[in-house]
């Protein structure tokens, strides 16, 4: 299924325990054409925090 990925910024990220934030980036691997990294914005839950 092919899908604007505009489409999906700004939709929640949802874990077992509840909403972690929202998707705000992709990176892509443009050889392969896939998505190599998602980006959420967590607001306030992992504020100051560097997370790899």
């Amino acid at each position: 299924m092919h899908r604007n990925v505009n489409s999906l910024i700004g939709n929640p990220m949802k874990g077992t325990d509840g909403e972690l934030g929202k998707v705000a980036e992709f990176y892509f691997d443009d050889q392969a054409w896939i998505i190599v990294y998602l980006v959420v914005k967590t607001g306030n839950w992992l504020s100051g925090r560097k997370v790899e």
